[in-house]
């Protein structure tokens, strides 16, 4: 329930029309942890992103993520539970763009994590995350196009079981 609260919450505050919106997708490898030794991981998520009303260099982004064992993308894995933590976050993202078509990006914000490191553990943890990118603007001066780049994501909870995740990736997303 309060997941469905923070995304409607979300949502009414990215929704602007007089800015172009996007949606992206992030695919990388990393760790996590909580109350455990950190677990190697695949990691991927689903965000969106808009400028709020005050300023175009700040925007809000809400993303959805899931981590999990890289022993679930194994055709002939036979551990009978594969670890992983799902989770959204909500960041401030502020670009700089460095050139008409190279840009940096800073965030950070809040998160909640459900951690299901261990079979029999179903923890909810909030806490904060951080985040750097680098990319590649493809929009060529239009509003509507594509961004490519890489970045990095760091978080940690200060609740229940301490989860916590470190990820890699390359990022794309799509402006409309």
């Amino acid at each position: 329930m309060k997941q469905i609260i923070i995304i409607l919450f979300s949502v009414l505050i990215l929704y602007k029309t007089s800015y172009s919106q996007s949606i992206g997708l992030t695919l990388g490898g990393g760790f996590f942890s909580g109350n455990s030794p950190n677990v190697s991981a695949f990691t991927s998520s689903l965000f969106v992103n808009s400028p709020p009303v005050f300023n175009d260099a700040f925007s809000l982004r809400l993303s959805f993520f899931y981590d999990a064992d890289y022993n679930v993308l194994l055709p002939n894995s036979t551990n009978q539970y594969n670890p992983f933590i799902k989770g959204l976050s909500l960041k401030g993202i502020i670009t700089q763009h460095m050139d008409p078509i190279y840009y940096v990006e800073e965030g950070m914000g809040a998160l909640v994590i459900n951690d299901r490191i261990f079979s029999g553990i179903d923890a909810t943890d909030y806490g904060i995350i951080i985040s750097f990118g680098v990319g590649i603007d493809l929009r060529k001066n239009s509003t509507r196009g594509f961004l490519i780049g890489a970045g990095t994501d760091y978080s940690f909870t200060v609740t229940n079981s301490y989860a916590k995740y470190f990820s890699i990736y390359i990022m794309g997303h799509y402006f409309f």
